[in-house]
């Protein structure tokens, strides 16, 4: 192929339609949704890096000395008996939260999602202190941190290079 043809093959990409394929791939969707879930449960951190407590284990520091827990009493020694950390908030008690996440997306943006209803209210009734509303909570959870959005620049990159390095070819 001439430089003619290389350069109306380029003139006939279209990006927003690209871009969507490569936000539709499920490997792609499935990493992102494991990077969210992973700094959660490994680190109890939001995306702007708050550290999570419950309002319960904020208000009821004077039972740990003046160190700041992550849940009431209650909640670890059920969370003990199941094996589950509880030097962190993890938001993954039964599992449900997390099996719920999801991702909508369009060629301008990306939406990520998880149903925070639970048996007795939602998860985000335990964080009034920490988060001023339900979407503050939901955003401040379910966005993409720093690390996680670079990582998700570099995997859009490479399958964009590796699709022009296909049409070129």
């Amino acid at each position: 192929m001439g430089i003619d043809g290389m350069i109306n093959q380029l003139k006939s990409i279209d990006i927003d339609k690209m871009i969507f394929r490569i936000l539709s791939n499920s490997n792609l969707q499935y990493n992102l949704i494991g990077d969210i879930q992973k700094r959660i449960f490994e680190k109890g951190i939001t995306a702007t890096g708050k550290v999570l407590r419950t309002d319960f284990a904020r208000s009821n520091s004077k039972r740990l000395k003046g160190k700041q827990g992550f849940y009431s009493k209650n909640t670890e020694i059920i969370k003990r008996a199941k094996s589950q950390p509880v030097n962190r908030v993890t938001l993954s008690d039964t599992g449900q939260f997390f099996n719920s996440f999801s991702i909508k997306h369009s060629k301008n943006f990306i939406t990520i999602s998880a149903e925070t209803r639970k048996k007795n209210g939602r998860i985000e009734d335990n964080f009034k202190d920490s988060f001023a509303t339900n979407a503050e909570f939901s955003n401040e959870i379910l966005n993409l941190n720093t690390d996680e959005q670079q990582t998700l620049i570099e995997v859009m990159k490479q399958e964009m290079l590796n699709e022009f390095k296909r049409i070129l070819m």
